[in-house]
């Protein structure tokens, strides 16, 4: 969130590449471990969603303003991103009847992404090879807002949705909740914990 929009904050946090934190606050920085955080993509409109493709070797970032998806080539090893080789795996202005803004995504054991549509009342089903968009599950009777998403269930065959609230014209609230889609077809990938090694001097 570089350019430090009066809509910016900071989420998300992400780890799936073992050892590194990324997260966002203004910009999008890996930490390692808290002291060495290290600022890894600027100029930024809305930060949000992030996530790696199945194999690890591709990091897929939200910039919401921008309307896209983008993609990263990873190297695991040094946990660095290939800046210079910039690719749009999502573009929203390729399709002209979507609404709403790209949010949180999250990637299936199919290497597709799930991406979360804030006022666009959608979660969109894309496949980050061609940029083509597969298919979308609408909330329009529930929610305008949706945020974010991650699998989850016994078997990470479910899908979890937040949105947020809205009013209605008669003044009632739309949104809000958090809603679960069972048995989507698609499986989650394993996550894994971080820990920053650093003792926090008020415990």
């Amino acid at each position: 969130m570089g350019r430090n929009h009066p809509y910016d904050h900071g989420d998300p946090n992400i780890t799936r590449q073992k050892g590194r934190l990324f997260c966002i606050k203004q910009n999008m920085f890996n930490s390692e471990s808290v002291p060495l955080a290290k600022q890894v993509l600027d100029d930024l409109d809305i930060s949000n969603g992030m996530d790696w493709s199945v194999d690890g070797k591709t990091f897929y970032f939200v910039d919401s303003l921008a309307f896209k998806v983008y993609a990263f080539d990873f190297d695991r090893r040094t946990g660095k991103l290939d800046l210079e080789n910039q690719k749009v795996a999502f573009d929203f202005k390729n399709y002209p009847d979507l609404k709403g803004f790209p949010d949180g995504c999250v990637v299936c054991d199919k290497g597709h992404l799930w991406v979360a549509t804030f006022e666009g009342k959608q979660i969109l089903v894309i496949d980050p090879d061609t940029g083509k968009l597969l298919k979308s599950i609408d909330f329009g009777h529930l929610a305008d807002r949706i945020t974010s998403l991650a699998f989850g269930g016994p078997d990470l065959t479910d899908i979890y949705v937040t949105s947020g609230s809205t009013k209605t014209e008669d003044g009632n609230v739309k949104g809000g909740q958090l809603f679960v889609i069972k048995n989507t077809g698609a499986r989650g990938l394993p996550g894994r914990g971080f820990s920053t090694k650093v003792k926090n001097p008020f415990l």
